[in-house]
């Protein structure tokens, strides 16, 4: 388990997030008590690593059988048993005031992607920010993917999933300033550097 985070805490640390998500993943399987790979207590651990180390075990419940009123008993049963052991009373009680049976019911089919899909901005992306040659863009190279996508027969959550992986493909912009990114002349070495 320890390579497992340290890993994937160094592949994290690569992409240039907004916020800080440091130790999120090298601690996501940390228990409230100190008893986890790393020995860090719940203070000890960022909010964002102990909500997925509590969704990854609800996932795991849930997996284990139908997604239905007797594996939320189950969920709710297990987070309750072991509130300040493994997860930390308030990520608990967060969790059950934004979370309900219906929810969880919603993972045996494909209601909660679809909601999911429903949120998802589909006219103003992160990037858009940037330019409004990238908003064009990147909205243009979403729904011809999708449009391809549909033609050549895949499913509907596959043509969802090559529109937003069409949105997102210059998510890379993000990190590179608009002076460099809009620049009508030869980029200088290092800016060349920086876009690299």
């Amino acid at each position: 388990t320890n390579l497992h985070c340290i890993y994937g805490e160094q592949n994290l640390a690569k992409i240039p997030f907004k916020t800080d998500v440091t130790n999120a993943i090298l601690y996501h399987h940390e228990h409230a008590d100190g008893t986890g790979p790393f020995h860090k207590k719940w203070d000890e651990v960022p909010l964002s690593a102990r909500i997925i180390h509590l969704a990854d075990v609800v996932d795991i419940i849930g997996h284990s059988g139908a997604f239905e009123t007797q594996r939320w008993d189950v969920v709710k049963q297990y987070l309750i048993r072991h509130t300040d052991k493994l997860f930390d009373a308030a990520s608990v009680d967060a969790f059950f005031h934004i979370f309900s049976e219906n929810e969880f019911a919603a993972f045996k089919d494909d209601s909660f992607e679809t909601k999911l899909w429903e949120i998802v901005p589909r006219e103003k992306q992160a990037v858009d920010y940037k330019s409004s040659f990238t908003s064009r863009h990147s909205i243009g190279v979403a729904e011809k993917a999708a449009a391809f996508a549909a033609y050549n027969g895949y499913d509907p959550t596959q043509v969802q999933k090559m529109y937003l992986a069409g949105a997102l493909h210059d998510i890379g912009k993000m990190a590179i300033d608009n002076d460099i990114l809009e620049k009508p002349d030869k980029l200088t070495d290092e800016e060349f550097s920086k876009m690299k």
